[in-house]
């Protein structure tokens, strides 16, 4: 009886000692992802090669071991959702229900690919001002659909920023600002920053109605002043280089444009006007 339970308890630490071998195992081992055949960026299975091959030599008939990774976000079904379908009032629904501007701006820093889109797309739809801050790094992300993505998002949030008068009024402007009618959108454009409701887009704005009035250094202190609210407005940067070069100081204007390019890449018209500075100031 001694002996049967000497050999109990030899067998009781062994097996304690053969699943902290197992833990230990399972916790250097690196994990693999596998991509679905389709080349999305389908649901990931997590697979502890070191283990599996561990496992698989001492239970053959079990299979290879294989460990889930956290379940899929509800946006990113939904974001699949509509790249199959096209439906975007359902997604702008799933978008509206389920998720906060907080929660798409940190999907939008942590996730994968896949699901740092659906955040920007997102956010393009329920983002607020505050979200322009994590939008903004994205506008330079390496993947240029991402890109894309942001910079609607960035310029929706822009225009909606403010209280209801001010967006309401912001509108007017840009429409007096596409049909010619610069003075008057200039005058409402400075009722607007007086009566400290203005934004980076109220000033970017009356900047564009002062530079087509030939006002190139009141253009300028507008977009000044746009930037020192919303750092990341590359279209001012982009005026700012156009004023500059009316006053004839290329050099700040191809500051400009390389701060511009360096916000966001894809502006294919100011890095052909980069690069024509760039020769032109070398040649001197």
């Amino acid at each position: 009886m001694k002996n049967i339970r000497t050999h109990g308890l030899l067998l009781l630490v062994l097996c304690q000692l053969y699943l902290s071998f197992l833990r230990a195992e399972l916790s250097a081992a690196a994990p693999i992802r596998r991509e679905g055949e389709s080349g999305r960026c389908k649901r990931h299975t997590v697979v502890f090669s070191a283990s599996a091959a561990m496992l698989n030599r001492k239970w053959k008939g079990w299979g290879p071991v294989v460990f889930r990774s956290r379940r899929t976000p509800i946006l990113l079904a939904g974001y699949r959702q509509y790249l199959d379908d096209g439906d975007l009032r359902r997604f702008v629904d799933h978008v509206a229900q389920h998720y906060r501007p907080g929660t798409l701006e940190r999907l939008l820093t942590t996730g994968d690919t896949l699901v740092r889109r659906a955040a920007a797309f997102g956010l393009g739809i329920v983002g607020e001002p505050s979200s322009l801050h994590v939008l903004g790094p994205a506008l330079a992300s390496a993947d240029r659909q991402l890109r894309l993505l942001a910079d609607d998002a960035f310029w929706a949030i822009c225009q909606r920023e403010g209280n209801p008068d001010t967006i309401h009024r912001l509108r007017w402007i840009q429409r007096c600002n596409d049909a010619g009618r610069f003075q008057q959108a200039e005058a409402m454009a400075s009722a607007t920053i007086a009566s400290s409701a203005a934004t980076a887009e109220c000033y970017y704005q009356r900047a564009v109605s002062r530079s087509h009035q030939g006002r190139f250094y009141a253009a300028q202190s507008d977009c000044r002043d746009a930037l020192s609210r919303n750092r990341y407005h590359y279209r001012a940067m982009v005026l700012l280089a156009n004023c500059a070069l009316q006053v004839n100081d290329p050099l700040d204007a191809l500051y400009w444009l390389r701060c511009a390019l360096d916000v966001h890449p894809d502006q294919e018209r100011t890095r052909v006007l980069a690069r024509r500075l760039q020769r032109a100031a070398l040649e001197r």
